[in-house]
């Protein structure tokens, strides 16, 4: 299986491009218009609270592992840079991405979650490892990323308790339900999510601080379903600050039940770099 990229990222600038595309793809800064309407009441509140309730059961009991090929796709009105590699994740939130080149040679690997990285550049010889508190502080992620559930946000599911939900609400224009999760965990996001009441999927998942501040604007398309687990094949966010787009599109999915961690080895003779 071949794998490619589209240009050459020196040491450290794929591992911060990764990270940092991810990151954006999480967060939009400013306001916008809510997109729910009425709030259920009486029958229609307990026909919703039923569906988040079978949704839940359904998305814990689909919690595993995820190997896919993935192409990240980052856009500007000046430029645009594209990862193509192959992805493995094992919830909650161990992962391992491979680039390779054309000859299927790997070029550049990350590893970890989200305690700690690994971080290999065959190009340059380079192994570098380190903590994901000094890291986002270097690079100021903010905690409502770095604490947050990034499984849920990768496959379109949500696992937030349903103790947690707060409100249900009609669709603006009619796509489905809208139920609202505080959660309890973490950074304690607010989880506002476009649920479609017939498959069962998420078509929205908008993200907001504590204190309401609007995190991210996540949408999922083209499902694909595996022995009753779905997969979002495309995760994509718009809207974004200076007219930049991504997009996360998988392929060549399977799941798998074994939980893993993901771990990489300094190759003989590389520069090795240790950070707190």
């Amino acid at each position: 299986m071949t794998h490619s990229f589209n240009k050459p990222l020196s040491c450290p600038r794929f591992f911060l491009f990764f990270f940092q595309a991810c990151l954006l793809t999480f967060l939009i800064s400013g306001c916008a218009k809510k997109p729910w309407k009425d709030r259920l009441e009486d029958e229609q509140y307990k026909g919703a609270y039923s569906l988040a309730e079978q949704i839940l059961i359904e998305n814990r009991g689909c919690e595993k592992g995820l190997r896919a090929d993935l192409l990240l796709q980052y856009t500007t009105p000046v430029d645009t840079a594209r990862l193509s590699g192959f992805l493995l994740y094992s919830p909650p939130t161990s992962y391992k991405f491979v680039v390779s080149n054309p000859l299927g040679q790997p070029v550049f690997l990350i590893a970890g979650n989200q305690k700690k990285y690994q971080y290999i550049n065959t190009l340059e010889q380079m192994f570098i490892a380190g903590g994901m508190t000094s890291f986002a502080l270097r690079n100021k992620l903010p905690i409502h990323f770095m604490q947050g559930r990034w499984y849920d946000w990768l496959t379109g599911k949500n696992t937030i308790p349903l103790e947690r939900l707060t409100d249900l609400h009609t669709d603006g224009e009619e796509r489905g339900i809208w139920m609202t999760f505080e959660d309890g965990s973490g950074a304690g996001n607010i989880s506002h999510i476009l649920v479609d009441p017939e498959r069962h999927t998420i078509r929205v998942h908008l993200l907001e601080t504590a204190k309401k501040k609007p995190l991210a604007r996540i949408e999922y398309d083209d499902y694909m379903e595996i022995d009753g687990c779905r997969q979002p094949r495309t995760v994509s966010v718009s809207g974004l600050p200076y007219g930049t787009q991504i997009t996360l599109e998988l392929s060549r999915i399977e799941f798998f039940e074994r939980p893993a961690n993901y771990n990489l080895k300094p190759p003989r003779g590389y520069l090795q770099q240790y950070r707190p």
